[in-house]
């Protein structure tokens, strides 16, 4: 099984995360994100062109404990 990682939309690098030799991982979405179909194709596209393969997403709110 291959290790992967969790990480967060606006924050990390998915270049950076594929030099490090990872692959996979968990998708963050924060409460501070804009949720718009712009981004979404962007992270979209990213994701893509990294040839990153995303497990789960998971949601982050902002207020939330």
């Amino acid at each position: 099984m291959e290790i992967g990682v969790m990480f967060w939309a606006g924050r990390d690098n998915l270049a950076e995360l594929r030099k490090l030799g990872v692959q996979s991982g968990q998708l963050g979405v924060g409460g501070d994100i804009p949720l718009t179909s712009a981004s979404a194709v962007e992270w979209r596209e990213a994701i893509g062109e990294a040839r990153f393969s995303i497990a789960t997403v998971v949601c982050a709110y902002t207020g939330e404990d």
